[in-house]
């Protein structure tokens, strides 16, 4: 008689039964095996070997129960089991934007023409020609073809499929979005423009993104309880993408100085915001935190830029703006770099020419006023 008892492995009249979830499933499978005490440690070890796959990704019916009832189904999975399988394997690893971004992938572009397929019988030139076909931009392209790269190297990990047929697909080259920041002309005719037309927290927001250089997500936001009011400062220390709030994009913070003008801009938004909550800027339709920039842009950004006659901008913009300013007032690039939340190597890389723009002679200019001087003061210690 058996008398220990053995989590999920039950024995039976003249055989061992080994239960275990698999693919969002339970299974119930039998070992032909009397359940002596040496058969059930064994039907353990047998069951925390499967639980041990599963985890990984590599585990087959056909290879623990060849006589399953499941095992010609469970191992030719349809692509949508996988694409599942693979989503949860990401739980851990990943931001909540982010799931939901390959989920979001895989609803739209995959479910369609893959998602009831035996990933199996999926080949090469289908593979090929569905991206071939794919309208969509680079960044979007390359976004697709990550996920399904994803999916099919878990496939090959759970034996689903034998290749990788997407790994055999290159990426598109990557669209660099390049810094297109407003004058300052334009600048000041949009602010106008937003005095006039929208509630006074809106051209604060917006003046305080040109002056900071915050990305818009970080923009709404951001804190009272990360103002230092004493030294000037502000911590910028996360982001609201698509509801959720999540680091930083570089997931680093950073100290903002503040200089007078933003220290003012701020104590005037104090009255609508200070003590109502956290966030510095709110919706005011609704006088609650901005759940995504969508708003910002489309209610105000957007149709101010129109009422100007300036050439329409990506929100963004408001940083490369900032960046501008900066280089065109002087600033060193490292400084200015601190601010944004670049390395130094990013914002050369980004600003690179217009560094070289705004120099207009400047280094050069003082590299020859140091040549003139040694040789003066070359020329003297030879005539004396």
């Amino acid at each position: 008689m058996v008398s220990k008892n053995w989590e999920g492995v039950y024995a039976r009249a003249s055989s061992i039964r080994v239960t275990f979830v698999y693919n969002g499933a339970k299974h119930f499978e039998t070992l032909s095996l009397p359940p002596t005490p040496a058969n059930m440690k064994y039907a353990d070890s047998v069951r925390k070997e499967i639980l041990r796959r599963i985890e990984l990704g590599t585990f087959t019916f056909s290879e623990f129960f060849p006589k399953s009832k499941h095992a010609a189904k469970t191992d030719r999975p349809l692509f949508s089991e996988m694409a599942e399988s693979w989503l949860n394997s990401k739980t851990r690893a990943l931001a909540e934007t982010t799931l939901k971004e390959y989920r979001n992938t895989i609803n739209t572009h995959f479910t369609k023409p893959f998602g009831k397929r035996i990933m199996a019988d999926i080949t090469f030139r289908e593979i090929d020609k569905f991206m071939s076909d794919l309208k969509v931009a680079n960044k979007t392209f390359n976004n697709v073809l990550s996920v399904l790269r994803g999916i099919y190297e878990y496939g090959m990990k759970a034996k689903a499929c034998s290749e990788n047929h997407a790994a055999h697909i290159e990426f598109a080259p990557k669209d660099e979005p390049k810094p297109d920041p407003l004058n300052q002309q334009e600048v000041n005719e949009i602010l106008r423009d937003m005095n006039e037309h929208y509630d006074e927290q809106i051209a604060i927001y917006f003046e305080l993104a040109i002056l900071l250089g915050f990305r818009p997500s970080e923009g709404i936001d951001l804190r009272w309880s990360n103002v230092d009011w004493n030294k000037g400062l502000l911590l910028i220390s996360s982001a609201k993408v698509r509801t959720v709030t999540k680091k930083t994009k570089t997931s680093k913070d950073r100290l903002v100085e503040l200089d007078d003008q933003c220290l003012a801009l701020l104590q005037r938004l104090k009255k609508y915001t200070f003590m109502k909550g956290d966030h510095i800027f709110v919706y005011p339709v609704t006088g609650r935190p901005y759940p995504d920039t969508s708003n910002l842009v489309e209610k105000y950004w957007r149709p101010s830029l129109k009422r100007c006659g300036i050439r329409n901008r990506d929100a963004r913009q408001t940083r490369h703006t900032c960046a501008s300013m900066m280089l065109m007032a002087g600033c060193e690039p490292d400084w200015a770099a601190g601010q944004l939340g670049h390395s130094v190597e990013m914002f050369y890389r980004v600003y690179s020419k217009r560094i070289q723009g705004e120099d207009k002679g400047r280094e050069r200019a003082k590299m020859a006023s140091m040549y003139g001087e040694s040789c003066q003061i070359f020329a003297n210690s030879k005539s004396s």
